[in-house]
Protein backbone atom coordinates (compact mmCIF):
# COMPACT_ATOMS: atom_id res chain seq x y z
CA UNK A 1 0.00 0.00 0.00
CA UNK A 2 2.39 2.51 1.04
CA UNK A 3 4.77 1.45 -2.91
CA UNK A 4 1.31 2.48 -4.29
CA UNK A 5 0.72 5.76 -2.30
CA UNK A 6 4.78 7.01 -3.32
CA UNK A 7 3.95 5.40 -7.21
CA UNK A 8 0.47 7.58 -7.69
CA UNK A 9 2.71 10.57 -6.15
CA UNK A 10 5.16 9.64 -8.56
CA UNK A 11 7.70 10.14 -6.01
CA UNK A 12 10.06 7.63 -7.61
CA UNK A 13 10.78 9.58 -10.84
CA UNK A 14 12.23 12.53 -8.40
CA UNK A 15 15.90 12.44 -8.10
CA UNK A 16 17.98 13.53 -4.43
CA UNK A 17 20.62 15.05 -6.96
CA UNK A 18 17.73 17.11 -8.83
CA UNK A 19 16.78 20.79 -9.16
CA UNK A 20 16.10 22.35 -5.91
CA UNK A 21 12.43 22.03 -6.44
CA UNK A 22 12.48 18.40 -7.23
CA UNK A 23 14.15 18.09 -4.05
CA UNK A 24 11.62 19.81 -1.77
CA UNK A 25 8.71 17.38 -3.50
CA UNK A 26 10.57 14.58 -2.87
CA UNK A 27 11.14 15.72 0.40
CA UNK A 28 7.04 16.33 0.71
CA UNK A 29 6.55 13.24 -0.85
CA UNK A 30 9.02 10.95 1.63
CA UNK A 31 7.07 12.89 4.67
CA UNK A 32 4.11 11.82 3.81
CA UNK A 33 5.03 8.14 3.23
CA UNK A 34 6.69 8.81 6.89
CA UNK A 35 3.36 9.97 8.34
CA UNK A 36 1.63 6.83 6.31
CA UNK A 37 4.00 4.20 8.10
CA UNK A 38 3.29 5.65 11.12
CA UNK A 39 0.09 5.50 10.52
CA UNK A 40 -0.31 1.99 9.72
CA UNK A 41 2.60 0.59 12.75
CA UNK A 42 5.34 0.20 9.85
CA UNK A 43 8.24 0.16 11.08
CA UNK A 44 10.62 -0.11 8.36
CA UNK A 45 10.95 2.03 5.00
CA UNK A 46 12.93 1.77 1.57
CA UNK A 47 13.97 4.80 0.41
CA UNK A 48 13.42 5.17 -3.24
CA UNK A 49 14.13 2.85 -6.09
CA UNK A 50 18.07 2.07 -6.66
CA UNK A 51 18.68 4.65 -9.09
CA UNK A 52 17.69 7.23 -6.45
CA UNK A 53 20.27 6.16 -4.29
CA UNK A 54 23.89 6.61 -6.06
CA UNK A 55 25.63 10.06 -6.01
CA UNK A 56 25.53 10.87 -9.67
CA UNK A 57 28.68 13.16 -11.37
CA UNK A 58 27.55 15.94 -10.55
CA UNK A 59 26.21 15.17 -6.94
CA UNK A 60 27.06 16.52 -3.92
CA UNK A 61 27.20 14.09 -0.70
CA UNK A 62 26.20 17.53 0.77
CA UNK A 63 23.21 17.40 -0.93
CA UNK A 64 22.41 14.28 0.18
CA UNK A 65 23.40 14.49 4.23
CA UNK A 66 21.05 17.91 3.77
CA UNK A 67 18.09 15.88 1.97
CA UNK A 68 18.31 13.01 4.96
CA UNK A 69 18.83 15.42 7.54
CA UNK A 70 15.31 16.70 7.43
CA UNK A 71 13.86 13.42 7.16
CA UNK A 72 15.47 12.87 10.26
CA UNK A 73 13.96 16.05 11.49
CA UNK A 74 10.63 15.06 10.66
CA UNK A 75 10.62 11.60 11.75
CA UNK A 76 12.50 12.77 15.50
CA UNK A 77 11.51 16.12 15.92
CA UNK A 78 14.18 19.08 14.50
CA UNK A 79 15.01 19.73 18.71
CA UNK A 80 15.73 15.44 19.23
CA UNK A 81 18.05 15.09 15.61
CA UNK A 82 21.43 15.50 15.38
CA UNK A 83 23.14 18.47 14.08
CA UNK A 84 24.80 18.42 10.38
CA UNK A 85 28.35 18.00 11.93
CA UNK A 86 27.48 15.48 14.42
CA UNK A 87 26.17 13.29 10.95
CA UNK A 88 29.71 13.75 9.68
CA UNK A 89 31.49 12.90 13.25
CA UNK A 90 29.08 9.83 13.48
CA UNK A 91 30.21 8.25 9.77
CA UNK A 92 33.94 9.24 10.09
CA UNK A 93 33.53 7.70 13.24
CA UNK A 94 32.26 4.53 11.99
CA UNK A 95 35.09 3.97 9.82
CA UNK A 96 36.81 2.45 12.63
CA UNK A 97 34.75 -0.48 12.23
CA UNK A 98 35.53 -1.36 8.86
CA UNK A 99 37.59 -4.19 7.52
CA UNK A 100 41.76 -4.37 7.46
CA UNK A 101 41.52 -3.99 3.28
CA UNK A 102 38.46 -1.16 3.41
CA UNK A 103 36.31 -3.43 1.92
CA UNK A 104 38.47 -3.88 -1.62
CA UNK A 105 37.33 -0.05 -2.21
CA UNK A 106 39.25 2.74 -3.72
CA UNK A 107 38.77 6.43 -3.83
CA UNK A 108 40.53 9.96 -5.22
CA UNK A 109 39.15 13.15 -4.35
CA UNK A 110 40.89 15.09 -7.50
CA UNK A 111 38.86 17.48 -7.72
CA UNK A 112 42.02 19.80 -9.83
CA UNK A 113 44.76 17.43 -10.11
CA UNK A 114 47.37 16.75 -7.64
CA UNK A 115 51.23 17.40 -8.73
CA UNK A 116 52.93 15.14 -6.15
CA UNK A 117 51.48 12.48 -7.88
CA UNK A 118 51.78 13.75 -11.83
CA UNK A 119 48.32 14.99 -11.99
CA UNK A 120 47.50 18.60 -13.93
CA UNK A 121 43.71 17.99 -13.85
CA UNK A 122 41.46 15.68 -11.46
CA UNK A 123 38.27 13.33 -11.85
CA UNK A 124 37.53 12.65 -8.47
CA UNK A 125 36.82 8.58 -8.66
CA UNK A 126 35.16 6.17 -6.79
CA UNK A 127 36.43 2.32 -7.36
CA UNK A 128 34.82 -0.60 -5.64
CA UNK A 129 36.18 -4.65 -6.39
CA UNK A 130 34.31 -7.41 -7.37
CA UNK A 131 33.88 -8.66 -4.22
CA UNK A 132 33.94 -5.35 -2.66
CA UNK A 133 32.32 -4.88 0.52
CA UNK A 134 30.51 -1.93 0.22
CA UNK A 135 29.46 -0.39 3.33
CA UNK A 136 29.12 2.69 5.32
CA UNK A 137 32.30 1.98 7.75
CA UNK A 138 34.64 0.88 4.21
CA UNK A 139 33.37 3.97 2.69
CA UNK A 140 34.43 6.74 5.25
CA UNK A 141 37.61 4.62 5.91
CA UNK A 142 38.73 4.70 2.48
CA UNK A 143 37.80 8.17 2.20
CA UNK A 144 39.49 9.15 5.55
CA UNK A 145 42.63 7.12 3.79
CA UNK A 146 42.19 8.83 0.74
CA UNK A 147 42.56 12.41 2.05
CA UNK A 148 46.03 11.06 2.88
CA UNK A 149 47.69 9.13 0.26
CA UNK A 150 49.13 12.18 -1.71
CA UNK A 151 50.79 13.93 1.53
CA UNK A 152 52.16 10.20 2.22
CA UNK A 153 53.63 10.24 -1.15
CA UNK A 154 55.59 13.21 -0.28
CA UNK A 155 56.43 11.85 2.62
CA UNK A 156 58.00 8.98 1.30
CA UNK A 157 60.34 11.07 -0.52
CA UNK A 158 60.97 12.88 2.66
CA UNK A 159 61.27 9.55 4.24
CA UNK A 160 63.46 7.52 1.64
CA UNK A 161 65.06 9.68 -0.54
CA UNK A 162 65.69 12.52 1.66
CA UNK A 163 66.34 10.90 4.79
CA UNK A 164 64.59 13.67 6.77
CA UNK A 165 63.95 11.96 10.52
CA UNK A 166 60.37 13.18 11.94
CA UNK A 167 59.87 12.73 15.38
CA UNK A 168 56.58 14.13 15.76
CA UNK A 169 53.91 15.85 13.62
CA UNK A 170 51.16 18.42 15.01
CA UNK A 171 47.78 18.78 12.62
CA UNK A 172 45.39 21.43 12.20
CA UNK A 173 42.70 21.51 10.10
CA UNK A 174 38.66 19.85 10.18
CA UNK A 175 40.19 15.97 9.45
CA UNK A 176 41.08 16.31 13.34
CA UNK A 177 37.31 17.18 14.35
CA UNK A 178 37.47 13.26 15.14
CA UNK A 179 39.79 10.78 17.19
CA UNK A 180 39.72 8.89 14.50
CA UNK A 181 41.39 11.18 12.08
CA UNK A 182 44.32 11.51 14.25
CA UNK A 183 44.34 8.25 14.34
CA UNK A 184 44.61 8.09 10.43
CA UNK A 185 46.91 10.57 10.52
CA UNK A 186 49.52 8.98 12.81
CA UNK A 187 49.71 5.82 10.69
CA UNK A 188 49.94 7.49 7.67
CA UNK A 189 52.71 9.46 8.55
CA UNK A 190 54.29 6.45 10.85
CA UNK A 191 54.78 9.03 13.48
CA UNK A 192 53.19 10.34 16.33
CA UNK A 193 50.80 12.59 15.55
CA UNK A 194 49.39 15.36 17.76
CA UNK A 195 46.48 18.08 17.28
CA UNK A 196 45.39 20.56 20.07
CA UNK A 197 41.81 21.24 21.58
CA UNK A 198 41.01 23.71 18.98
CA UNK A 199 42.77 21.92 15.76
CA UNK A 200 39.51 21.28 14.55
CA UNK A 201 38.79 24.51 13.61
CA UNK A 202 41.56 25.39 11.04
CA UNK A 203 42.80 28.33 9.61
CA UNK A 204 46.07 29.47 7.99
CA UNK A 205 47.27 29.89 11.65
CA UNK A 206 51.11 28.45 10.20
CA UNK A 207 52.06 31.24 8.47
CA UNK A 208 50.84 33.64 11.25
CA UNK A 209 52.88 31.57 13.40
CA UNK A 210 56.13 32.14 11.22
CA UNK A 211 55.19 35.61 10.70
CA UNK A 212 55.52 36.07 14.73
CA UNK A 213 58.76 34.10 14.92
CA UNK A 214 60.30 36.32 12.49
CA UNK A 215 59.32 39.78 14.18
CA UNK A 216 59.74 38.09 18.15
CA UNK A 217 61.90 35.18 17.92
CA UNK A 218 64.43 36.34 20.35
CA UNK A 219 67.37 34.15 18.86
CA UNK A 220 65.67 31.24 19.37
CA UNK A 221 65.78 27.93 16.91
CA UNK A 222 62.15 27.20 15.08
CA UNK A 223 61.97 24.68 17.00
CA UNK A 224 62.96 26.13 20.71
CA UNK A 225 60.46 28.80 19.66
CA UNK A 226 57.55 26.13 18.43
CA UNK A 227 58.08 24.25 22.10
CA UNK A 228 58.10 27.35 24.45
CA UNK A 229 56.02 29.69 22.93
CA UNK A 230 53.65 28.14 20.95
CA UNK A 231 52.83 24.64 22.04
CA UNK A 232 53.90 24.91 25.98
CA UNK A 233 50.56 25.54 27.68
CA UNK A 234 47.92 24.16 24.77
CA UNK A 235 45.95 21.61 25.77
CA UNK A 236 46.28 18.67 23.14
CA UNK A 237 45.82 15.33 22.50
CA UNK A 238 49.16 12.84 20.88
CA UNK A 239 47.85 9.67 18.99
CA UNK A 240 50.66 7.37 18.18
CA UNK A 241 50.63 4.84 14.87
CA UNK A 242 48.40 1.60 16.29
CA UNK A 243 49.50 -1.58 14.99
CA UNK A 244 46.24 -2.62 13.03
CA UNK A 245 45.20 0.54 11.74
CA UNK A 246 48.50 1.26 9.89
CA UNK A 247 48.35 -2.03 8.47
CA UNK A 248 45.33 -1.21 7.26
CA UNK A 249 46.24 1.82 5.50
CA UNK A 250 49.69 0.04 3.90
CA UNK A 251 47.45 -2.23 2.29
CA UNK A 252 44.70 0.52 1.02
CA UNK A 253 48.83 2.76 -0.07
CA UNK A 254 49.50 -0.07 -2.35
CA UNK A 255 45.93 0.02 -3.63
CA UNK A 256 46.40 3.74 -4.17
CA UNK A 257 49.23 3.95 -5.87
CA UNK A 258 48.67 0.75 -8.19
CA UNK A 259 44.69 2.61 -9.02
CA UNK A 260 46.43 5.99 -10.49
CA UNK A 261 46.26 4.39 -13.49
CA UNK A 262 42.83 4.12 -13.10
CA UNK A 263 42.59 8.09 -12.18
CA UNK A 264 44.82 8.49 -15.28
CA UNK A 265 42.71 6.90 -17.49
CA UNK A 266 39.47 8.44 -16.44
CA UNK A 267 41.41 12.06 -16.52
CA UNK A 268 42.12 10.96 -20.53
CA UNK A 269 38.98 10.09 -20.80
CA UNK A 270 36.54 12.51 -19.39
Amino acid sequence: ALSAVLEKANAKNIPVFGSEEERSALIAYTKKAIVFAETISCGNLVFGCPRNRSIPDNGDIEIALNFFKEIVDTMCGSENSPKIGEFYDKLIMKSLEADEDCGNLLAYNYLSGETITGFNSGRPLFVRGENAQFNIANFMRVQMFSSLGALRVGMDILYDDEKVPVKSMTGAGGYFKTKAGLKYMACAMKTPVSAMETAGEGGPWGMAILAAYATDAQKKSLSDYLNQNVFAECKKETSQPDEKISKSFEVFYERYKKGLAVEKAAVESL
